[in-house]
Order: structure tokens, then sequence, then C-alpha cells
């Protein structure tokens, strides 16, 4: 939900700036319609640089929401293989029906599948993955705040760096 919420504020940066472009385009028309009333050659009125195929974002704004979006994703993806670790897991531990052999015999069988399907080492990588999710979102967020403003940015990036720190120790 975190990352969701500056996805949503940031995501705009990567679209063209429809109200910038509007502008411009509206002071050109202004100009011309002032050209006709002063009876002004229409050539003589600049025409505006607005390109609408040209229109990239900046390397910043791909950087931050690329960061919060790969942050997002290895966050679903997370949930996706812990609910379905949990499954399997509620699987393997549900009592079967049948005699005590029977019994020892799906038990060898369901537990063959988990080590034969890598499910703890699936489990182990699970928090990995979080971790990962979350360093992202921690270094798209530095460079967020360090574009609204530097200063405060600081507060953030120091934050991150001991989590990393602390992380890695």
């Amino acid at each position: 939900a975190v990352v969701t919420s500056f996805i949503i504020s940031t995501i705009t940066s990567l679209q063209p700036n429809y109200t910038q472009i509007t502008a411009v385009l509206m002071v050109e028309q202004i100009n011309l319609l002032r050209a006709a009333g002063n009876l002004t050659a229409i050539n003589a009125i600049p025409n505006s640089n607005v390109n609408l195929e040209m229109t990239t974002p900046g390397i910043k704004d791909l950087w931050i929401n690329g960061l919060f979006l790969a942050s997002l994703s290895l966050s679903l993806a997370t949930a996706l293989l812990s609910v379905l670790v949990k499954q399997w897991l509620q699987a393997y531990a549900a009592i079967s029906s049948g005699n005590a052999r029977e019994q020892a015999m799906l038990h060898q069988f369901k537990y063959s599948g988990l080590i034969q399907w890598k499910v703890p080492e699936i489990i182990g990588t699970l928090p990995l993955i979080l971790h990962t999710s979350l360093g992202l979102f921690f270094i798209g967020l530095s460079l967020y705040i360090h574009e609204l403003h530097t200063g405060i940015s600081w507060i953030v990036i120091v934050v991150t760096i001991i989590a990393g720190i602390l992380y890695v120790g």
C-alpha cells in the first residue's frame, strides 16, 4: 500500500505535461489573435516548440518510477509465493484417511514432493525477496525526496544507508 501510494504520485512524471503543453499552445494562439487584430503578418509570430512525440521523462523520473515499480512487483511476487507455500504446507499437514501404512506412505509422498519442488528453499528466499523490495523502495524514496528538497533528503539517505549497513552486518 505504501509503495502504491508513491507510485500514484510519481507515475504522472512519466507522461507528457499536458498542462504545460496547453499553456504554450494558448500563448501561441493569443499571439496569433493579437497579430490578426494588429494586421501583423501571421508568419511573423514564432511557432511554439511543442512536439508531442518527443516528450520524454527525465532520467531521474525513470529511475524513481522504475525502483518503485520493481519494489511493488517484488512485494506482490512475495505475497503470491507466500500464499502458495501456505497452501502447500496445509496440504502437507492435512490428516489423511486410511490405515497407518497408507498414511505413512502418503506422508512420505507429500514430503518427497515438497523436497522435489524445493519448498524449503522457496520459503528461505521469501524474506530475501521482501528485503530486496524494501531496499529498492528506500533507494527510490531517497531519489524522490532528493528531487523535492535536497536538505530533507539527506535524512532519508542516511537512514537508508544505516539500515543497509545494519542489514549487511
